[in-house]
């Protein structure tokens, strides 16, 4: 249940855009924040707290409209870092310019979490740069119930630095060209920008752990599963550390080696003339099958040779090297291999484990799946079908072994 309201917004050398966005939210009836989080640079910070703290325009504007006044301190007021983690002043080389996309997304995407919190996000102040990535950022992490929104002041009264908000009584202010002005007149208006909301092709488990993947990457990642045709899979069959390459980025399989040989047997590349139909094991031809390609993955990761009629001791050798847990081979010894269920449930892993590394969209872009009917038909991406061949929607020459 959502209860309460941040107001988050980026500021540069102009704080007023603060109390601007709190007195048309308070004009137009429109949830009132609990707390307001302010986004800026080293310099924009002591402008924010001389303006907003100091001065005491915050509490002024609340007095004014008579509403509570939001939670916010010199704490609240975070600057952004460069791509050194310093302190920035202005965000011009493009690591810096990482950085600042890195360090607002990432604030978006933990705040998003809060489900009890709405977002009132205002890209009314700071640099364009700093505008796009938290309207962009938004896009990415923002909930239904949250909002987007600019401020609109009428001239001449925008950034004037006199100017906080306009006053119920006459008070007078000085324009940029020294004429005197009073606040009494101006009009502030709130324009809420309608946005689309990309969160459901980020699992939950990747916000939380946006930390370890950047602006770049996430966007890179969601290009990706529009351009299917760019991607690259490599195999690396390590013993210790299995891996799959996704392009440039490493997926370690270290602690899920049964998904990645499950994953390895379906995205082998294999000749016309192999003839192979690997299908969920439902009678003996179809589990002796499956069973030896998939021991025959695990093998390979410790460069063993299995002997497929001798399914004890080829499970024995797996064993011996930490291929196998001792549940897993009880498992496949009393059911003579692998059979349906142990088929599903390494695919419900699989997918659950490229859900939390990987935007949703890309996961089911990579994931093993049904390609072919019974009948021989092909199926295409987006198609499904109770029965049929297992099979990747990449083309062979995107799989490296």
């Amino acid at each position: 249940m959502v209860n309460q309201t941040l107001l988050l917004a980026v500021t540069g050398l102009s704080p007023q855009v603060v109390t601007e966005t709190l007195y048309a939210i308070a004009q137009q009836g429109l949830e009132w924040p609990d707390r307001i989080l302010i986004l800026t640079t080293k310099r924009g910070k002591q402008e924010a707290r001389l303006g907003l703290l100091v001065s005491g325009q915050l509490l002024a504007l609340c007095q004014e409209v008579q509403r509570p006044v939001p939670a916010f301190s010199e704490q609240d007021i975070l600057v952004i870092p460069d791509a050194a983690g310093n302190a920035v002043d202005d965000a011009r080389t493009l690591e810096d310019q990482e950085a600042l996309a890195d360090f607002i997304t990432a604030q978006v995407a933990t705040l998003s979490e809060n489900l009890n919190q709405r977002i009132h996000a205002s890209i009314a102040g700071g640099r364009k740069t700093m505008t796009f990535y938290l309207g962009y950022a938004m896009t990415l992490f923002g909930r239904p119930f949250d909002r987007l929104s600019h401020v609109l002041v009428s001239e001449p009264y925008e950034a004037i630095p006199d100017f906080y908000f306009p006053t119920q009584q006459s008070k007078r202010i000085v324009a940029r060209d020294g004429s005197q002005l009073d606040a009494r007149d101006a009009e502030v208006t709130l324009a809420e920008i309608p946005f689309i909301s990309q969160r459901s092709m980020v699992s939950s488990t990747l916000l939380q752990q946006f930390s370890r993947v950047s602006y770049i990457e996430l966007i890179r990642l969601l290009q990706l599963a529009q351009q299917p045709g760019q991607l690259q899979l490599k195999f690396c069959h390590q013993r210790h550390q299995p891996q799959v390459w996704l392009n440039d980025l490493c997926l370690d399989f270290s602690k899920r080696k049964l998904e990645f040989a499950f994953w390895a047997m379906i995205a082998r590349p294999r000749s016309p003339d192999e003839d192979v139909s690997i299908e969920r094991p439902v009678d003996e031809l179809s589990k002796a099958l499956v069973t030896k390609l998939y021991l025959a993955e695990l093998a390979e990761m410790a460069g063993l040779q299995l002997d497929s009629r001798q399914l004890s001791q080829s499970l024995e050798l797996l064993y011996d090297h930490d291929l196998l847990e001792q549940k897993t081979l009880e498992s496949l010894l009393s059911n003579d291999g692998v059979n349906g269920s142990f088929f599903d449930t390494r695919r419900t892993n699989l997918k659950e484990f490229l859900y939390s590394q990987l935007p949703s969209a890309l996961t089911e872009v990579l994931m093993p799946a049904i390609i072919q009917r019974p009948d021989g038909r092909k199926l295409q991406f987006g198609q499904s079908s109770q029965r049929g061949s297992y099979g990747m929607w990449l083309a062979p020459a995107q799989i490296q072994m």
